[in-house]
Protein backbone atom coordinates (compact mmCIF):
# COMPACT_ATOMS: atom_id res chain seq x y z
CA UNK A 1 0.00 0.00 0.00
CA UNK A 2 1.27 3.48 -0.87
CA UNK A 3 1.10 5.44 2.40
CA UNK A 4 1.48 8.73 0.58
CA UNK A 5 -1.78 8.41 -1.31
CA UNK A 6 -5.23 9.13 0.03
CA UNK A 7 -7.90 6.47 0.27
CA UNK A 8 -10.48 6.29 -2.48
CA UNK A 9 -14.04 6.37 -1.20
CA UNK A 10 -17.09 6.46 -3.47
CA UNK A 11 -14.95 7.31 -6.49
CA UNK A 12 -13.23 10.37 -5.01
CA UNK A 13 -10.70 10.84 -2.25
CA UNK A 14 -10.76 10.78 1.51
CA UNK A 15 -7.54 12.12 3.10
CA UNK A 16 -5.55 9.88 5.38
CA UNK A 17 -5.32 10.76 9.06
CA UNK A 18 -2.57 13.39 8.84
CA UNK A 19 -4.14 15.15 5.89
CA UNK A 20 -7.52 15.03 7.60
CA UNK A 21 -6.15 16.88 10.66
CA UNK A 22 -4.70 19.57 8.38
CA UNK A 23 -7.98 19.87 6.51
CA UNK A 24 -9.91 20.26 9.77
CA UNK A 25 -7.53 22.99 10.91
CA UNK A 26 -7.95 24.82 7.62
CA UNK A 27 -11.72 24.67 7.89
CA UNK A 28 -11.48 25.96 11.45
CA UNK A 29 -9.49 28.89 10.09
CA UNK A 30 -12.16 29.63 7.53
CA UNK A 31 -10.43 28.04 4.52
CA UNK A 32 -12.19 26.34 1.60
CA UNK A 33 -13.62 22.92 2.55
CA UNK A 34 -11.31 21.27 0.05
CA UNK A 35 -8.37 23.43 1.06
CA UNK A 36 -7.81 23.46 -2.67
CA UNK A 37 -6.67 27.05 -3.02
CA UNK A 38 -3.60 26.63 -0.82
CA UNK A 39 -2.31 23.73 -2.91
CA UNK A 40 -3.08 25.31 -6.28
CA UNK A 41 -6.16 23.11 -6.73
CA UNK A 42 -9.42 24.24 -8.28
CA UNK A 43 -12.00 25.85 -6.04
CA UNK A 44 -15.17 23.78 -6.13
CA UNK A 45 -18.24 25.52 -7.50
CA UNK A 46 -21.84 24.36 -7.30
CA UNK A 47 -24.30 25.50 -9.97
CA UNK A 48 -26.17 27.81 -10.10
CA UNK A 49 -24.91 30.25 -11.12
CA UNK A 50 -23.48 28.60 -14.22
CA UNK A 51 -23.77 29.04 -17.95
CA UNK A 52 -25.08 25.99 -19.79
CA UNK A 53 -24.74 24.73 -23.35
CA UNK A 54 -27.50 22.29 -24.18
CA UNK A 55 -29.29 20.59 -27.05
CA UNK A 56 -31.30 17.41 -27.50
CA UNK A 57 -28.22 15.23 -26.97
CA UNK A 58 -25.82 16.71 -24.40
CA UNK A 59 -25.35 19.56 -21.92
CA UNK A 60 -22.20 21.23 -20.65
CA UNK A 61 -22.23 23.40 -17.49
CA UNK A 62 -19.57 26.11 -17.12
CA UNK A 63 -18.71 27.87 -13.84
CA UNK A 64 -18.10 31.64 -13.62
CA UNK A 65 -14.36 30.96 -13.79
CA UNK A 66 -14.35 28.36 -16.56
CA UNK A 67 -14.36 24.92 -14.91
CA UNK A 68 -16.92 22.66 -16.54
CA UNK A 69 -18.64 19.30 -16.65
CA UNK A 70 -20.71 17.48 -19.23
CA UNK A 71 -23.49 14.92 -19.47
CA UNK A 72 -26.29 13.72 -21.69
CA UNK A 73 -29.80 15.04 -22.13
CA UNK A 74 -31.33 12.69 -24.70
CA UNK A 75 -27.99 11.08 -25.58
CA UNK A 76 -27.68 8.86 -28.64
CA UNK A 77 -31.20 8.29 -30.05
CA UNK A 78 -30.20 4.70 -30.93
CA UNK A 79 -28.91 3.89 -27.45
CA UNK A 80 -31.69 2.98 -24.99
CA UNK A 81 -29.80 3.52 -21.74
CA UNK A 82 -27.78 6.72 -22.02
CA UNK A 83 -30.29 9.48 -21.24
CA UNK A 84 -29.61 12.05 -18.47
CA UNK A 85 -26.25 10.61 -17.47
CA UNK A 86 -22.86 11.96 -16.45
CA UNK A 87 -19.95 12.10 -18.91
CA UNK A 88 -17.60 14.25 -16.79
CA UNK A 89 -17.50 13.99 -13.00
CA UNK A 90 -19.66 16.53 -11.19
CA UNK A 91 -22.38 16.80 -13.82
CA UNK A 92 -25.89 16.60 -12.38
CA UNK A 93 -28.78 15.97 -14.81
CA UNK A 94 -30.99 18.23 -12.70
CA UNK A 95 -28.69 21.22 -13.19
CA UNK A 96 -26.98 21.55 -9.78
CA UNK A 97 -23.59 20.39 -11.08
CA UNK A 98 -20.51 20.35 -8.82
CA UNK A 99 -17.61 21.73 -10.87
CA UNK A 100 -13.91 21.76 -10.17
CA UNK A 101 -12.48 18.27 -10.76
CA UNK A 102 -11.92 19.02 -14.47
CA UNK A 103 -9.82 22.11 -15.00
CA UNK A 104 -7.04 23.80 -16.96
CA UNK A 105 -3.52 24.71 -15.89
CA UNK A 106 -1.54 27.36 -17.80
CA UNK A 107 2.27 27.28 -17.90
CA UNK A 108 4.22 30.42 -18.86
CA UNK A 109 8.03 30.60 -18.99
CA UNK A 110 9.97 33.80 -19.72
CA UNK A 111 12.86 36.04 -18.73
CA UNK A 112 10.94 37.37 -15.70
CA UNK A 113 10.34 33.90 -14.31
CA UNK A 114 7.78 31.16 -14.78
CA UNK A 115 4.36 30.27 -13.47
CA UNK A 116 1.92 27.37 -13.40
CA UNK A 117 -1.39 29.17 -13.13
CA UNK A 118 -4.71 27.60 -12.25
CA UNK A 119 -7.38 30.03 -13.50
CA UNK A 120 -9.54 31.24 -10.62
CA UNK A 121 -12.39 33.69 -10.29
CA UNK A 122 -10.11 36.65 -9.58
CA UNK A 123 -8.24 35.94 -12.87
CA UNK A 124 -11.44 35.98 -14.93
CA UNK A 125 -11.79 39.25 -16.82
CA UNK A 126 -14.76 38.29 -19.00
CA UNK A 127 -17.26 35.54 -19.59
CA UNK A 128 -20.03 35.52 -22.17
CA UNK A 129 -22.28 33.15 -24.09
CA UNK A 130 -23.01 33.20 -27.79
CA UNK A 131 -26.45 34.53 -28.70
CA UNK A 132 -27.19 31.15 -30.30
CA UNK A 133 -26.60 29.45 -26.95
CA UNK A 134 -24.06 27.00 -28.38
CA UNK A 135 -20.87 28.50 -26.95
CA UNK A 136 -19.38 29.95 -23.74
CA UNK A 137 -16.15 31.96 -23.68
CA UNK A 138 -14.13 32.64 -20.53
CA UNK A 139 -11.15 35.01 -20.58
CA UNK A 140 -8.37 34.94 -17.97
CA UNK A 141 -5.52 37.41 -17.65
CA UNK A 142 -2.31 37.53 -15.63
CA UNK A 143 0.08 40.43 -15.15
CA UNK A 144 2.88 38.72 -13.20
CA UNK A 145 5.49 37.53 -13.94
CA UNK A 146 4.35 38.12 -17.53
CA UNK A 147 1.32 39.66 -19.17
CA UNK A 148 -0.58 36.73 -20.70
CA UNK A 149 -4.24 36.38 -21.67
CA UNK A 150 -5.93 33.00 -22.15
CA UNK A 151 -9.33 32.60 -23.79
CA UNK A 152 -11.22 29.33 -23.30
CA UNK A 153 -14.19 28.70 -25.60
CA UNK A 154 -16.53 25.74 -25.14
CA UNK A 155 -18.94 25.03 -27.98
CA UNK A 156 -21.34 22.27 -28.95
CA UNK A 157 -20.77 21.12 -32.52
CA UNK A 158 -21.19 18.12 -34.78
CA UNK A 159 -19.33 14.97 -33.79
CA UNK A 160 -17.61 13.13 -36.68
CA UNK A 161 -18.12 9.82 -34.84
CA UNK A 162 -21.89 10.17 -34.48
CA UNK A 163 -22.95 12.73 -37.09
CA UNK A 164 -24.83 14.71 -34.42
CA UNK A 165 -23.97 17.89 -32.45
CA UNK A 166 -23.25 15.82 -29.33
CA UNK A 167 -19.63 16.86 -28.75
CA UNK A 168 -18.10 19.70 -26.74
CA UNK A 169 -15.16 21.39 -28.47
CA UNK A 170 -12.74 23.21 -26.18
CA UNK A 171 -10.42 25.84 -27.65
CA UNK A 172 -7.64 27.57 -25.72
CA UNK A 173 -6.15 30.72 -27.22
CA UNK A 174 -2.98 31.99 -25.52
CA UNK A 175 -1.93 35.58 -26.21
CA UNK A 176 1.34 37.19 -25.18
CA UNK A 177 0.54 40.78 -24.14
CA UNK A 178 4.04 41.37 -22.79
CA UNK A 179 6.94 43.20 -24.45
CA UNK A 180 9.20 40.12 -24.34
CA UNK A 181 8.93 36.65 -25.83
CA UNK A 182 7.52 33.96 -23.56
CA UNK A 183 6.77 30.26 -23.87
CA UNK A 184 3.16 29.30 -23.08
CA UNK A 185 1.21 26.04 -22.95
CA UNK A 186 -1.82 24.47 -21.31
CA UNK A 187 -2.76 21.23 -19.62
CA UNK A 188 -6.42 20.20 -19.78
CA UNK A 189 -7.63 17.67 -17.18
CA UNK A 190 -10.85 15.79 -17.99
CA UNK A 191 -12.25 13.84 -15.03
CA UNK A 192 -14.10 11.17 -16.98
CA UNK A 193 -17.14 9.50 -15.46
CA UNK A 194 -19.65 7.53 -17.53
CA UNK A 195 -23.00 7.19 -15.79
CA UNK A 196 -22.21 5.88 -12.32
CA UNK A 197 -18.85 4.45 -13.39
CA UNK A 198 -16.05 6.72 -12.16
CA UNK A 199 -13.45 4.18 -13.27
CA UNK A 200 -14.80 3.76 -16.78
CA UNK A 201 -12.78 1.34 -18.92
CA UNK A 202 -10.80 2.86 -21.79
CA UNK A 203 -9.81 1.39 -25.12
CA UNK A 204 -7.23 3.05 -27.36
CA UNK A 205 -6.59 2.40 -31.08
CA UNK A 206 -3.62 0.12 -31.60
CA UNK A 207 -3.36 -0.58 -27.87
CA UNK A 208 -6.66 -2.07 -26.76
CA UNK A 209 -7.92 -1.90 -23.20
CA UNK A 210 -6.18 0.45 -20.75
CA UNK A 211 -6.76 -0.41 -17.08
CA UNK A 212 -3.52 0.96 -15.57
CA UNK A 213 -1.83 4.32 -16.03
CA UNK A 214 -0.61 4.96 -19.56
CA UNK A 215 1.47 7.74 -21.12
CA UNK A 216 1.33 8.62 -24.84
CA UNK A 217 3.79 11.12 -26.31
CA UNK A 218 4.46 12.77 -29.67
CA UNK A 219 3.79 10.32 -32.51
CA UNK A 220 2.38 7.74 -30.09
CA UNK A 221 -0.57 9.98 -29.20
CA UNK A 222 -3.64 8.15 -30.58
CA UNK A 223 -6.18 9.80 -32.89
CA UNK A 224 -8.92 9.22 -30.28
CA UNK A 225 -9.78 7.30 -27.14
CA UNK A 226 -13.00 5.61 -26.08
CA UNK A 227 -14.49 5.17 -22.60
CA UNK A 228 -17.46 3.01 -21.64
CA UNK A 229 -20.01 2.95 -18.87
CA UNK A 230 -20.20 -0.83 -19.24
CA UNK A 231 -17.18 -2.99 -18.29
CA UNK A 232 -18.12 -5.27 -21.20
CA UNK A 233 -18.48 -2.36 -23.66
CA UNK A 234 -22.22 -2.91 -23.92
CA UNK A 235 -23.35 -0.72 -26.86
CA UNK A 236 -26.74 -0.23 -25.18
CA UNK A 237 -25.10 1.94 -22.50
CA UNK A 238 -23.27 5.27 -22.52
CA UNK A 239 -19.99 5.66 -24.42
CA UNK A 240 -17.62 8.63 -24.68
CA UNK A 241 -15.02 9.54 -27.30
CA UNK A 242 -12.15 11.95 -26.86
CA UNK A 243 -10.98 13.28 -30.23
CA UNK A 244 -7.31 14.23 -30.34
CA UNK A 245 -6.62 14.43 -34.06
CA UNK A 246 -8.63 15.52 -37.08
CA UNK A 247 -9.71 18.68 -38.92
CA UNK A 248 -9.44 21.69 -36.63
CA UNK A 249 -8.01 19.70 -33.72
CA UNK A 250 -4.51 20.07 -32.28
CA UNK A 251 -2.90 16.78 -31.34
CA UNK A 252 -1.47 17.19 -27.83
CA UNK A 253 2.22 16.70 -27.20
CA UNK A 254 1.30 14.26 -24.47
CA UNK A 255 -1.86 12.39 -23.44
CA UNK A 256 -2.05 10.58 -20.11
CA UNK A 257 -4.73 8.22 -18.85
CA UNK A 258 -4.23 7.89 -15.10
CA UNK A 259 -5.65 7.95 -11.59
CA UNK A 260 -7.40 11.29 -11.12
CA UNK A 261 -5.94 11.86 -7.66
CA UNK A 262 -2.36 11.71 -8.94
CA UNK A 263 -3.05 13.85 -11.99
CA UNK A 264 -4.71 16.45 -9.78
CA UNK A 265 -1.74 16.66 -7.43
CA UNK A 266 0.97 16.99 -10.11
CA UNK A 267 -0.28 19.05 -13.03
CA UNK A 268 2.88 19.10 -15.21
CA UNK A 269 5.77 17.02 -13.91
CA UNK A 270 3.77 13.81 -13.69
CA UNK A 271 5.36 10.38 -14.00
CA UNK A 272 2.91 7.56 -14.47
CA UNK A 273 2.84 4.48 -12.25
CA UNK A 274 2.23 1.62 -14.72
CA UNK A 275 1.10 -0.59 -11.82
CA UNK A 276 -1.57 1.87 -10.62
CA UNK A 277 -5.05 0.75 -11.64
CA UNK A 278 -7.49 3.39 -12.82
CA UNK A 279 -10.67 1.34 -12.50
CA UNK A 280 -11.90 3.29 -9.45
CA UNK A 281 -11.25 6.89 -10.50
CA UNK A 282 -9.82 7.68 -13.92
CA UNK A 283 -9.05 10.85 -15.85
CA UNK A 284 -7.39 12.05 -19.03
CA UNK A 285 -4.77 14.82 -19.09
CA UNK A 286 -3.83 16.53 -22.35
CA UNK A 287 -0.56 18.46 -22.45
CA UNK A 288 0.18 21.18 -25.00
CA UNK A 289 3.79 21.99 -24.22
CA UNK A 290 4.89 25.62 -23.90
CA UNK A 291 5.94 27.09 -27.26
CA UNK A 292 7.51 30.48 -28.04
CA UNK A 293 5.10 33.41 -28.34
CA UNK A 294 6.44 36.70 -29.64
CA UNK A 295 4.97 39.90 -28.18
CA UNK A 296 1.41 40.32 -29.41
CA UNK A 297 1.19 36.85 -30.96
CA UNK A 298 -1.31 34.11 -30.18
CA UNK A 299 -1.47 30.32 -30.18
CA UNK A 300 -4.68 28.28 -30.25
CA UNK A 301 -5.31 24.57 -29.63
CA UNK A 302 -8.60 22.66 -29.76
CA UNK A 303 -9.70 19.28 -28.42
CA UNK A 304 -13.09 17.61 -28.19
CA UNK A 305 -15.11 15.13 -26.12
CA UNK A 306 -18.51 13.72 -26.97
CA UNK A 307 -20.74 10.68 -27.36
CA UNK A 308 -19.20 7.76 -29.21
CA UNK A 309 -21.27 6.35 -32.07
CA UNK A 310 -23.43 3.27 -31.51
CA UNK A 311 -20.52 0.83 -31.34
CA UNK A 312 -19.18 -1.56 -28.75
CA UNK A 313 -19.44 -5.17 -27.69
CA UNK A 314 -17.07 -8.07 -28.22
CA UNK A 315 -15.75 -6.90 -31.61
CA UNK A 316 -16.32 -3.64 -33.48
CA UNK A 317 -14.86 -1.12 -35.89
CA UNK A 318 -14.68 2.59 -35.16
CA UNK A 319 -13.80 5.64 -37.24
CA UNK A 320 -14.83 9.27 -37.74
CA UNK A 321 -16.51 10.59 -40.85
CA UNK A 322 -14.09 11.80 -43.52
CA UNK A 323 -13.69 14.39 -46.24
CA UNK A 324 -13.03 13.29 -49.80
CA UNK A 325 -9.35 13.35 -50.66
CA UNK A 326 -8.27 13.03 -47.02
CA UNK A 327 -6.82 10.32 -44.80
CA UNK A 328 -8.64 9.02 -41.73
CA UNK A 329 -8.11 6.23 -39.15
CA UNK A 330 -10.13 3.02 -38.79
CA UNK A 331 -9.68 0.93 -35.65
CA UNK A 332 -10.70 -2.64 -34.88
CA UNK A 333 -11.20 -3.75 -31.29
CA UNK A 334 -11.48 -7.40 -30.25
CA UNK A 335 -12.25 -8.27 -26.61
CA UNK A 336 -11.74 -11.67 -25.03
CA UNK A 337 -14.54 -12.24 -22.54
CA UNK A 338 -13.72 -15.96 -22.29
CA UNK A 339 -11.47 -17.84 -19.87
CA UNK A 340 -8.85 -18.94 -22.42
CA UNK A 341 -6.49 -16.72 -24.42
CA UNK A 342 -7.07 -15.99 -28.09
CA UNK A 343 -3.82 -17.09 -29.74
CA UNK A 344 -1.87 -15.78 -32.75
CA UNK A 345 -4.43 -13.34 -34.04
CA UNK A 346 -4.44 -11.44 -37.32
CA UNK A 347 -6.91 -8.81 -38.53
CA UNK A 348 -7.84 -8.09 -42.16
CA UNK A 349 -9.76 -5.04 -43.37
CA UNK A 350 -11.74 -5.18 -46.61
CA UNK A 351 -11.83 -1.75 -48.26
CA UNK A 352 -14.62 -0.91 -50.72
CA UNK A 353 -14.11 0.98 -54.01
CA UNK A 354 -13.84 4.72 -53.43
CA UNK A 355 -11.60 4.18 -50.40
CA UNK A 356 -8.05 2.85 -50.34
CA UNK A 357 -5.35 1.93 -47.89
CA UNK A 358 -3.00 4.86 -47.31
CA UNK A 359 0.59 4.60 -48.49
CA UNK A 360 2.54 2.03 -46.52
CA UNK A 361 -0.55 0.34 -45.04
CA UNK A 362 -1.23 -3.41 -45.26
CA UNK A 363 -4.69 -4.92 -45.31
CA UNK A 364 -3.71 -7.59 -42.76
CA UNK A 365 -2.15 -6.71 -39.41
CA UNK A 366 -1.11 -8.83 -36.42
CA UNK A 367 -3.20 -8.92 -33.25
CA UNK A 368 -0.96 -11.33 -31.34
CA UNK A 369 -2.41 -13.11 -28.34
CA UNK A 370 -5.30 -11.56 -26.43
CA UNK A 371 -5.49 -12.83 -22.87
CA UNK A 372 -8.66 -13.46 -20.91
CA UNK A 373 -10.34 -10.16 -20.03
CA UNK A 374 -8.11 -8.23 -22.47
CA UNK A 375 -8.81 -6.23 -25.62
CA UNK A 376 -6.65 -6.19 -28.72
CA UNK A 377 -6.63 -3.58 -31.47
CA UNK A 378 -5.44 -2.91 -35.00
CA UNK A 379 -5.42 0.45 -36.78
CA UNK A 380 -5.44 1.30 -40.48
CA UNK A 381 -5.19 4.65 -42.20
CA UNK A 382 -7.47 4.93 -45.22
CA UNK A 383 -7.59 7.46 -48.03
CA UNK A 384 -10.94 8.68 -49.35
CA UNK A 385 -10.96 9.24 -53.10
CA UNK A 386 -11.09 12.80 -54.42
CA UNK A 387 -14.67 12.27 -55.63
CA UNK A 388 -15.79 9.77 -53.00
CA UNK A 389 -19.04 10.80 -51.38
CA UNK A 390 -21.68 8.91 -49.44
CA UNK A 391 -21.72 5.89 -47.13
CA UNK A 392 -19.06 3.18 -47.46
CA UNK A 393 -19.30 -0.21 -45.74
CA UNK A 394 -16.09 -1.51 -44.16
CA UNK A 395 -15.77 -5.14 -43.08
CA UNK A 396 -13.06 -6.74 -40.98
CA UNK A 397 -12.31 -10.20 -39.70
CA UNK A 398 -10.04 -11.26 -36.86
CA UNK A 399 -8.71 -14.80 -37.09
CA UNK A 400 -7.06 -16.75 -34.26
CA UNK A 401 -5.59 -20.21 -33.76
CA UNK A 402 -7.98 -23.16 -33.40
CA UNK A 403 -10.35 -21.63 -35.95
CA UNK A 404 -11.68 -18.71 -33.85
CA UNK A 405 -12.91 -15.97 -36.22
CA UNK A 406 -14.65 -12.67 -35.41
CA UNK A 407 -16.36 -10.32 -37.88
CA UNK A 408 -17.20 -6.62 -37.72
CA UNK A 409 -18.86 -4.10 -40.02
CA UNK A 410 -18.92 -0.33 -40.00
CA UNK A 411 -20.37 2.44 -42.18
CA UNK A 412 -18.09 5.41 -42.75
CA UNK A 413 -19.53 8.59 -44.23
CA UNK A 414 -17.48 10.61 -46.72
CA UNK A 415 -18.51 14.07 -47.94
CA UNK A 416 -17.10 16.80 -50.15
CA UNK A 417 -17.67 20.53 -49.84
CA UNK A 418 -19.13 21.60 -53.19
CA UNK A 419 -19.58 25.33 -53.96
CA UNK A 420 -22.99 26.19 -55.35
CA UNK A 421 -24.10 29.44 -57.06
CA UNK A 422 -26.87 31.73 -55.92
CA UNK A 423 -27.22 33.98 -52.86
CA UNK A 424 -30.15 32.05 -51.35
CA UNK A 425 -28.22 28.78 -51.01
CA UNK A 426 -25.45 27.91 -48.56
CA UNK A 427 -22.00 28.20 -50.07
CA UNK A 428 -21.22 24.62 -49.04
CA UNK A 429 -23.50 21.64 -49.54
CA UNK A 430 -22.05 18.61 -47.72
CA UNK A 431 -23.63 15.22 -47.45
CA UNK A 432 -25.90 15.69 -44.42
CA UNK A 433 -24.75 13.75 -41.37
CA UNK A 434 -27.89 13.47 -39.22
CA UNK A 435 -31.06 12.14 -40.82
CA UNK A 436 -33.68 14.85 -41.33
CA UNK A 437 -36.35 15.09 -38.66
CA UNK A 438 -39.97 14.33 -39.65
CA UNK A 439 -40.85 17.82 -38.37
CA UNK A 440 -38.03 19.57 -40.21
CA UNK A 441 -38.45 22.86 -41.99
CA UNK A 442 -40.91 22.87 -44.94
CA UNK A 443 -38.68 24.89 -47.25
CA UNK A 444 -34.94 25.42 -47.76
CA UNK A 445 -33.41 27.06 -44.71
CA UNK A 446 -36.61 28.07 -42.88
CA UNK A 447 -37.38 26.52 -39.49
CA UNK A 448 -41.03 25.48 -39.25
CA UNK A 449 -41.62 26.98 -35.80
CA UNK A 450 -41.12 30.57 -36.99
CA UNK A 451 -43.86 30.44 -39.67
CA UNK A 452 -46.79 31.29 -37.36
CA UNK A 453 -44.71 33.69 -35.25
CA UNK A 454 -42.91 35.91 -37.79
CA UNK A 455 -44.52 38.11 -40.47
CA UNK A 456 -44.26 36.39 -43.88
CA UNK A 457 -42.73 39.51 -45.39
CA UNK A 458 -39.86 39.41 -42.87
CA UNK A 459 -39.19 35.74 -43.66
CA UNK A 460 -39.31 36.35 -47.40
CA UNK A 461 -36.88 39.26 -47.15
CA UNK A 462 -34.45 37.24 -44.98
CA UNK A 463 -34.46 34.37 -47.49
CA UNK A 464 -34.11 36.66 -50.50
CA UNK A 465 -31.25 38.72 -49.01
CA UNK A 466 -29.52 36.47 -46.42
CA UNK A 467 -26.33 38.56 -46.33
CA UNK A 468 -28.21 41.13 -44.25
CA UNK A 469 -29.25 38.55 -41.63
CA UNK A 470 -27.07 37.70 -38.64
CA UNK A 471 -25.23 34.38 -38.79
CA UNK A 472 -25.31 34.02 -42.56
CA UNK A 473 -21.96 32.89 -43.97
CA UNK A 474 -20.62 31.92 -40.53
CA UNK A 475 -19.45 28.41 -39.79
CA UNK A 476 -21.28 26.46 -37.11
CA UNK A 477 -17.98 26.28 -35.23
CA UNK A 478 -16.05 29.47 -36.16
CA UNK A 479 -12.81 28.29 -34.53
CA UNK A 480 -12.63 25.19 -36.74
CA UNK A 481 -12.08 24.91 -40.52
CA UNK A 482 -14.91 23.94 -42.90
CA UNK A 483 -15.66 20.21 -42.98
CA UNK A 484 -18.61 17.84 -43.45
CA UNK A 485 -19.43 18.35 -39.77
CA UNK A 486 -18.69 22.09 -39.66
CA UNK A 487 -20.83 23.69 -42.36
CA UNK A 488 -22.16 27.22 -42.75
CA UNK A 489 -25.27 28.30 -40.88
CA UNK A 490 -28.26 28.03 -43.21
CA UNK A 491 -31.40 27.61 -41.04
CA UNK A 492 -33.50 30.73 -40.59
CA UNK A 493 -34.66 30.92 -36.96
CA UNK A 494 -35.28 33.33 -34.10
CA UNK A 495 -32.34 34.51 -32.01
CA UNK A 496 -34.16 33.15 -28.94
CA UNK A 497 -36.67 30.48 -29.85
CA UNK A 498 -38.66 30.87 -26.61
CA UNK A 499 -39.20 34.64 -27.03
CA UNK A 500 -41.67 36.40 -29.38
CA UNK A 501 -40.30 37.86 -32.59
CA UNK A 502 -39.11 41.46 -32.50
CA UNK A 503 -37.09 42.95 -35.38
CA UNK A 504 -34.65 44.62 -32.94
CA UNK A 505 -34.65 42.67 -29.66
CA UNK A 506 -35.32 39.14 -30.98
CA UNK A 507 -34.62 39.24 -34.72
CA UNK A 508 -34.29 36.52 -37.33
CA UNK A 509 -30.85 34.89 -37.55
CA UNK A 510 -29.31 31.97 -39.40
CA UNK A 511 -28.37 28.98 -37.23
CA UNK A 512 -26.88 25.53 -37.73
CA UNK A 513 -30.08 23.64 -36.99
CA UNK A 514 -33.69 24.13 -35.96
CA UNK A 515 -34.70 23.59 -32.32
Amino acid sequence: MNEGRPEVVAGKVRPRAGALVVALLLVALGASPLAARLANKPIPHKCPPCLALANAYVRADVSPFGTWAMGTTGGDPDTPDDDHKTMIYGFKPGGASDLGSSYTTVRVIGPNGSMDALPKQEDTVAQFARPEGDGVTTVWAWRQPHRVRVTQTLALAANPFSGRPDATYVTYELRNEDAVEVRAGVRALIDVKLGQNDGAPYIVPGVGAVSTERDFRALDVPPFWLAFESPTYDPRQLRGVGMLQGPGLASPDRAVIAWWVSLRDKPWEYTIDPTQTITTDSAVALYYDPLPLAPGSTRAVTTSYGIAGNRGGEVFLSSPSAMCGSEFPVSLFVSNFGADPLLDGAATLDVPPGLALAAGEAATKPLGTIGAGRTGSAVWRLLAGSTAQGDFRLTARASFAHGRVFHAEHIVRVACLVPTPGPTLPTAVPTPLPAPSPTAEPGPGVCAYILPRVPPAAIAQAVADPQKVGGWGMLCQPNLPPSPWNIERDRLALLRASTPYHPQFNPLVYKCQCP
